[in-house]
């Protein structure tokens, strides 16, 4: 849901640059969340606003790559039906297995494997279709 509304916000804005708008999208979209984490935050855990202030490094670097990750999402949804966008964007999950096995060692079990198998299929399914 939150993608059709996205794509939506995204193109209801005047211009014919789907990257202009799509960054225009993100900040908002970003600066609301943001703001209702801040205040979720005050009234329910306000020591961790301190904790997240002083280690701004890490926080502000995870904060950009995160905003990065939601541009190219953004761009996408708004040169493309949100549907396509996010069945593609499943291949994010063969990534994220090929990485821990890669880079930290860990082994699937068959459940995952199984998995994985499934969503190579609508993949493919979805590009011959």
């Amino acid at each position: 849901m939150s993608a059709v509304c996205y794509r939506g916000a995204t193109l209801s804005l005047d211009g014919s640059n789907a990257f202009f708008t799509a960054a225009v999208t993100v900040a908002l979209v970003t600066a609301i969340q943001a703001a209702v984490m801040l205040v979720y935050l005050h009234f329910r855990e306000r020591d961790q606003i301190i904790k997240v202030l002083k280690s701004w490094r890490i926080s502000g670097l995870v904060g950009v790559t995160g905003i990065l990750g939601s541009l190219g999402w953004f761009t996408a949804f708004a040169l493309q039906n949100a549907a396509y966008v996010k069945a593609l964007g499943q291949i994010e999950l063969l990534f994220t297995f090929a990485g821990s096995y890669l880079v930290f060692g860990e082994r699937s079990t068959a459940r995952e494997i199984l998995g994985i198998l499934l969503v190579v299929a609508s993949i493919i399914l979805l590009v011959l279709l």
